[in-house]
C-alpha cells in the first residue's frame, strides 16, 4: 500500500472511530509499527490528527464536528480491497462471465464487486453502480456505459448512497445484480448499516 493510501485510510478510520491504536493500524495496513509511527508523525505535523500514547486521535475541533454527521458502518474500502485478492478476483471473473454483451447489470459497491472492474473493462455492458471506485476504473479503461445514483459520496467505503426513499436507483431495471455482503445466515444476505440496506433493497 502506498504512503498516500495509508494516510487516507488512517484518516478514514479516525473519521469513523475518533481514536485508533497503533496495533490496529499495523494489522489493518499490513505494515511495520515503525512505518505506522512515521505516518502518524507526518499527519500530526500537518495538523490532521493528534499523536497520543499508543495511537492517534482526531484533533479536538474535528472531534466535535464528528458526531454531527451520519456514518456508514463497515470496513474501509482501501483495507478491504487488499484482503483475499485471489479469491475475490476469481469470484469476479465468474460473475462477469455470466453477463451478456448489451445487457444492463447492477453492481453494488464493495471490495469484492470492485474486482469485477478488470473483467468488465473488456465487455460491452451497461453498468449501474453506487461504487465510485468501480465507476472510475470503467470510465478510464473500459467500454461499458456507466450510470451512478445521486446521493452522498462516502469516501471511506468509496460508495454513493442516497438518503431518499425515492431515488434514481428505483427507476433502473436489470437482469442481474451483483453484491457483496459481510455475512450470509439463515435469513439470507446480511448487512449492518440501515443506509446500505435501503440502497440494496
Amino acid at each position: 500500500m502506498l504512503e498516500q493510501q495509508r494516510h487516507r485510510l488512517i484518516l478514514d478510520l479516525l473519521d469513523e472511530k475518533e481514536f485508533v491504536q497503533l496495533h490496529e493500524l499495523v494489522e489493518l495496513l499490513n505494515t511495520s509499527p515503525a512505518t505506522v509511527r512515521r505516518d502518524i508523525h507526518k499527519l500530526a505535523a500537518q495538523g490532521l490528527l493528534d499523536r497520543i500514547h499508543g495511537g492517534a486521535q482526531l484533533p479536538a475541533a474535528a472531534g466535535a464536528a464528528h458526531s454531527e454527521r451520519p456514518r456508514l458502518r463497515g470496513a474501509a474500502f482501501l483495507a478491504s480491497v487488499e484482503r483475499h485478492v485471489a479469491e475475490k478476483r476469481a469470484i469476479a471473473a465468474r460473475a462477469v462471465a455470466l453477463c451478456e454483451d448489451g445487457e444492463t447489470i447492477l453492481v453494488n459497491g464493495g471490495s469484492s464487486t470492485f474486482m469485477m472492474a478488470e473483467f468488465l473493462c473488456e465487455r460491452d455492458v451497461n453498468v449501474f453502480t453506487n461504487s465510485f471506485a468501480l465507476a472510475s476504473v470503467l470510465l478510464e479503461s473500459g467500454r461499458a456505459r456507466v450510470m451512478l445514483p445521486g446521493g452522498e459520496l462516502y469516501r471511506r467505503q468509496n460508495i454513493v448512497v442516497s438518503p431518499f426513499d425515492d431515488d434514481l436507483i428505483r427507476r433502473y431495471r436489470a437482469r442481474r445484480m451483483f453484491m457483496g455482503t459481510p455475512a450470509i445466515g439463515a435469513h439470507g444476505v446480511m448487512e449492518s448499516d440501515p443506509l446500505l440496506i435501503q440502497a440494496e433493497q
